[in-house]
């Protein structure tokens, strides 16, 4: 009972670690070992990610809820951009050259030579990046080396994953046999 509670400390305390600065400039090793685990448990965090209590404490300090209302945020990201246009156009015809494409105008201003215009538009590389970090954080990423996420069917053998195909064969509109292994 004390080495689980130990255990449920020092992966707390591992999960703090890594959410204290945003996860930034502090490995999930090194979070590990500053909360106490073994050097070669620190090496395979992989390890520390499988355990029940680490995703209890992540649901804890990440939970869903956070990172849809952060989609739903970085769906939206802006950032300010700028542009310049000759002198001959409108202010008219140069808000409509910015708006055509989804942008928002902030500020238009004019002199002798030009038009300068600085707008909204969507900032696709913070929203891909925050995305891209939660998926990771939250392991909805597919296995990176296979391409393939983990599945009920995952533990079986070939055997016992054709055995189950032949069982259920007259659910199929395939009239071929499967070959044998």
């Amino acid at each position: 009972m004390a080495t689980i509670k130990k255990q449920n400390l020092r992966a707390r305390a591992t999960v703090q670690k890594m959410v204290a600065n945003g996860g930034k400039c502090r490995s999930l090793a090194q979070s590990m070992r500053d909360a106490g685990y073994s050097e070669s448990y620190a090496r395979n965090p992989q390890k520390i990610k499988q355990t029940k209590v680490w995703q209890e404490y992540l649901e804890e300090y990440i939970p869903n809820e956070v990172i849809a209302v952060a989609h739903r945020e970085l769906l939206g990201a802006q950032r300010v951009s700028r542009m310049e246009f000759p002198a001959v156009l409108t202010d008219k015809e140069v808000v409509e050259i910015i708006t055509s494409s989804g942008r928002t105008v902030l500020v238009l201003k004019r002199n002798k030579k030009n038009v300068n215009v600085a707008y909204a538009e969507p900032d696709f590389t913070a929203r891909v990046r925050a995305i891209d970090l939660a998926y990771k954080v939250k392991g909805l990423y597919s296995d990176s080396k296979t391409g393939t996420s983990e599945n009920e069917y995952a533990h079986l053998s070939d055997d016992e994953l054709h055995a189950l195909v032949e069982k259920y064969q007259g659910f199929f509109k395939h009239t071929n046999p499967l070959p044998s292994l």
